[in-house]
């Protein structure tokens, strides 16, 4: 079985630009702080830890929603980072906290729904320990290979890598591009070999140099590439097509259904015991944060897809995702370490 390949940093570093500070600029009009809850919560400034390093994705997208839940509930929401083991420290540390509402976790498919199955053990139990608030959205993945070459379509690269005499390279970073090349490795009968890296930047650093043929990206890295016919997509690993790419087929219109939606989401939760209003009053808050066009235009050049969901409606997809990456992670042959 494989193993994991050991990385400092799952989730890709965003480029500064432009939306983003417009985003941040039309918040700071808003007039004046939000108006109090019946409850008077919040009454001061809310933690917000990410278990991830400063200008990753995660810590991009969450920063430009602190700015927001500040502007709409009147206190500071203040981003602190926890990096490190796979994002298992700063969750860990935020199961832990104290459940009063002002403290919160950032969470992705690695720390809730991958971590329990590519690790042995792991000090917090994502189904009990912590209490989802609500999801944002998520970086599509999509299979990319360098625009000069020879493969056009998925198909055409599929019937490259049965009939080459030698074997395709793909590189990953973390857990799910893993999943993803071991998956096709698998069912589509490749002939495959994994190169790790320590990060997706650097990964396509080495695809656009031809050092290896193809990867599983995510849009935060991937798509100005793909926009700049640096990359070409070949196909989108999610159920339905990207806005972003109209025109790439998802692996489900191609008949590839071995690989699942593929999609690196961001949320947010709360320790368990959080009383169930200041969890509401959060969860409202950040579905009209995300609802705002500002905040939807700034992430376009990155390729965010909102795709909202309330804390119950959170609460069931991360049951149901959980018990789909245990399944594909099985499928996939990887041993957790």
């Amino acid at each position: 079985m494989r193993t994991l390949p050991v990385v400092m940093s799952l989730l890709p570093r965003l480029p500064s630009n432009r939306a983003i500070w417009a985003f941040l600029f039309a918040l700071s009009l808003f007039s004046g702080p939000g108006a109090a809850t019946a409850a008077g919560y919040p009454e001061k400034p809310v933690s917000i830890i990410v278990p991830f390093a400063v200008g990753t994705a995660t810590d991009s997208i969450v920063r430009l929603l602190a700015k927001g839940l500040h502007a709409k509930l009147g206190v500071p929401f203040i981003v602190e980072n926890r990096p490190g083991a796979s994002g298992i420290i700063g969750t860990d540390r935020g199961a832990r906290s104290k459940p009063d509402g002002y403290t919160l976790l950032a969470a992705s498919g690695t720390t809730m729904s991958q971590n329990p199955w590519f690790f042995k053990k792991i000090p917090y139990n994502p189904a009990t320990d912590l209490r989802p608030i609500a999801r944002i959205g998520g970086f599509p993945l999509a299979v990319v290979v360098r625009q000069e070459a020879p493969w056009k379509t998925m198909a055409g690269f599929l019937d490259a890598a049965r009939t080459t005499t030698k074997s395709f390279s793909y590189g990953t970073a973390y857990g799910m591009q893993t999943v993803c090349g071991e998956l096709l490795k698998k069912n589509a009968k490749l002939d495959l070999i994994s190169v790790p890296y320590k990060g997706t930047p650097q990964a396509i650093t080495d695809l656009l140099g031809g050092q290896i043929d193809f990867m599983c990206a995510e849009f935060a890295t991937s798509l100005n590439a793909i926009r700049g016919h640096q990359l070409r997509a070949l196909a989108i690993l999610t159920d339905k097509r990207s806005r972003y790419l109209p025109d790439v087929p998802t692996m489900k219109e191609l008949g590839l259904n071995f690989v699942p939606e593929m999609h690196s989401w961001i949320g947010l939760l709360a320790p368990s015991g959080t009383p169930t209003q200041n969890i509401e009053t959060i969860s409202r808050a950040v579905l009209e944060v995300a609802a705002a066009p500002e905040f939807s235009s700034a992430l376009d050049s990155i390729g965010f897809e909102l795709a909202t969901l309330n804390a119950s409606d959170f609460g069931k997809f991360l049951k149901k995702d959980r018990a789909i990456w245990g399944e594909q992670i099985k499928q996939a042959g990887i041993a957790p370490q």
